[in-house]
């Protein structure tokens, strides 16, 4: 058997590791798809040609209904083909522009995710903005949709921060520093705030002397009349001492 030559073995390689996108339904981005597409296009040395020919196996639901439907003659090449596409399956102008305007960040999702999401809405929403305009309006819709505590500590940095990719990082780092556990420092620093001292057992505790017989007497209100809860409070609370005191008094002699 003869060796196969280094040209009929890289060509065998290339043709078995064959580099595709996922199928596209039609639900997702599908700039991003197409910008998928175009990567494995170039990683398998496809022309135009075999590209549009691979083109529809790679479209499900309706993202491929939607490439049947297009006129043969708008889809006989791969760039009349991918165009067509993308304006009947990438969101209007207008639904752009207003899910844009309407996003909010759900706690359970991906910073990072959410940035690329706002990021696409704005490219597809056809505004002519400049870099400096552009970046402006994605922080401040970015920062605007993040929780209070997020919000408060981002605007007062706000003048550090010169792009979404500053905002994100900054967004990341503080929620990391929030969703760490502090219990132990926090239970360790009411200690010290409050000059308390951790209760030991070693000594039995003083019960407080209390004169049970003179205790202040409390008179409440009529009952059927609405009674002030200050001055019920204060007559629970001697009763109960009262009570408490007569009670240990009978332990002691017991």
């Amino acid at each position: 058997m003869t060796k196969p030559s280094n040209e009929e073995t890289s060509t065998s390689t290339v043709s078995k590791y064959t580099a595709v996108p996922k199928p596209y339904s039609g639900i997702g981005s599908f700039r991003e798809w197409r910008l998928r597409f175009a990567y494995c296009q170039e990683a398998n040395g496809w022309t135009d040609e075999p590209a549009l020919k691979k083109l529809p196996t790679l479209l499900e639901k309706v993202a491929l209904v939607t490439f049947t439907r297009i006129p043969v003659e708008n889809r006989s090449t791969l760039s009349k083909a991918m165009q067509k596409l993308e304006d009947e399956l990438a969101p209007e102008q207008s639904t752009a522009f207003d899910q844009f305007s309407n996003a909010k960040y759900d706690s359970t999702d991906n910073l990072d995710l959410y940035a690329y999401k706002l990021t696409e809405l704005l490219e597809s929403s056809g505004l002519t903005l400049d870099s400096k305009s552009r970046d402006a309006l994605l922080i401040a819709k970015f920062i605007a949709s993040l929780p209070t505590d997020l919000q408060v500590d981002l605007r007062k940095s706000r003048e550090s921060i010169h792009s979404l990719q500053d905002a994100l990082r900054m967004a990341k780092r503080l929620q990391a520093i929030q969703t760490t556990p502090s219990s132990s420092k926090s239970n360790t620093g009411s200690n010290a705030i409050t000059g308390t001292t951790p209760i030991t057992h070693d000594a039995p505790l003083e019960a407080p002397t209390v004169d049970a017989v003179n205790l202040p007497s409390v008179q409440l209100n009529d009952p059927l009349t609405k009674s002030d809860p200050a001055v019920a409070a204060i007559a629970d609370l001697a009763e109960a001492i009262r009570q408490e005191q007569q009670l240990m008094v009978v332990v002691f002699y017991l």
